[in-house]
């Protein structure tokens, strides 16, 4: 989800895709992209333009853990 929406199979999908590697599935993991950004406006790391975006519109990225179905717990 990006702004309250849902973006699966949208093409700006792919532009958060690199993000989610970045996370584990069993823990919600915050990524600061400050250190990116600055790494990006000094030539340090290339980027496309969709990656760019997103290091320019957020300075803390917040990945939640895959979700899983209730299991019987009696």
């Amino acid at each position: 989800y990006r702004n309250g929406k849902s973006n699966v199979g949208k093409s700006s999908w792919k532009s958060t895709s690199l993000f989610l590697e970045i996370g584990r599935k069993d823990i919600w993991t915050a990524v600061d992209l400050r250190p990116f950004r600055r790494m990006m406006e000094s030539g340090e790391l290339k980027t496309s333009k969709s990656i760019a975006f997103e290091l320019l519109s957020y300075d803390i990225l917040l990945l939640s853990p895959d979700d899983q179905y209730p299991t019987v717990n009696y």
